[in-house]
């Protein structure tokens, strides 16, 4: 089957709920083709008919878990096939993972590097190599806000969205002379099972349904970044130009503000 330039053939890692899911919708009711990857088989086949309601031609589903890189490696290879070419990978597969001081959490730093970070690497350069050699092809990675600057207790997610960043920035100048555009997407706070934890206020919070459309139009256009809510492109700047030592003392207020009451806000009070 070849792949036309008017029906898209996108590929999204963790598209089972949240972030991924909206966008496969909105991509949906553009008429695109769909491959979906994810560890829960029910969810994706659950979305799978709501995907070809929606206006999809053809929705592919892989059950798989992205850490196993072997599997999601070989499942690529079956949408590629299938569709003639992947012409959107979305890099979407994330979760949150939460550090303490008073405790060892490289279990978690760890998970959260392979899913987010390491997982993104193994598909990107799989799907790269393919998309030069044939001058077309759009890959793009979910990043976040806290990609910018280090967050308390998240670390690991900070770090694993900073180097995700860093490394589509380098991937868009290295493939852009090939005719293959990288975008790199990032929300701040969006209404989804990774922002359940925050028990206060999350400035500017956004629906999943609404991000979805945004970051999937932006994704169809070819932009190189596309950030939401639009509020944090403000954020974004503020956050570059901020000295250490002030960011140092008003994250911490912020963040406290936007955990909420939690047991870890408890303890570390008494600490």
């Amino acid at each position: 089957m070849e792949t036309s330039s008017r029906t898209p053939a996108i590929v999204i890692t963790g598209a089972s709920d949240g972030i991924g899911k909206a966008m496969a919708v909105e991509f949906a009711r553009q008429g695109a083709r769909l491959g979906l990857v994810a560890r829960r088989k029910e969810m994706l086949e659950a979305l799978a008919s709501e995907l070809r309601r929606a206006g999809s031609p053809e929705v592919l589903v892989e059950p798989v878990d992205v850490t196993d890189f072997d599997a999601q490696r070989a499942a690529l290879e079956r949408f590629e096939t299938r569709f003639g070419g992947i012409t959107h990978l979305i890099l979407n597969a994330g979760i949150a993972a939460r550090t303490t001081p008073w405790s060892d959490s490289w279990a978690g730093v760890k998970e959260c590097l392979d899913v987010n970070l390491m997982a993104a690497l193994n598909a990107a350069e799989w799907m790269k190599p393919r998309m030069v050699t044939r001058k077309s092809g759009t890959i793009a990675g979910v990043s976040s806000i806290a990609s910018y600057r280090g967050l308390p207790d998240s670390g690991a997610y900070s770090t694993s969205k900073a180097a995700l960043s860093t490394y589509l920035e380098s991937l868009r100048v290295d493939v852009a002379r090939y005719g293959v555009r990288v975008v790199t997407i990032a929300p701040g706070y969006i209404r989804t099972a990774l922002v359940k934890r925050n028990n206060g206020n999350m400035p500017f919070i956004m629906d999943a349904a609404k991000a979805g459309r945004i970051f999937a139009r932006g994704v169809l256009a070819g932009k190189r970044v596309i950030v939401a809510p639009w509020q944090y492109n403000f954020a974004i700047l503020i956050l570059r130009l901020m000295p250490v030592w002030v960011y140092d003392f008003l994250i911490g207020i912020f963040m406290r503000g936007v955990r909420g009451d939690t047991p870890e806000s408890r303890r570390a009070s008494k600490t």
